[in-house]
């Protein structure tokens, strides 16, 4: 297991998650919802 932290700059919105990997799709998705937590959407871009 490891522990994924975020803070959203300019917020007083932290979050933290555990995920089993370190691996592209583990932190991916943390992030994902971590935004989506405290900020009801999220905004994607893709290349």
């Amino acid at each position: 297991m490891k522990l994924f932290a975020a803070a959203m700059e300019a917020s007083n919105h932290t979050s933290a998650e555990a995920v089993a990997t370190e691996e592209l799709e583990d932190w991916t998705g943390a992030q994902v919802r971590g935004r989506a937590d405290g900020e009801g959407c999220i905004l994607t871009s893709l290349p």
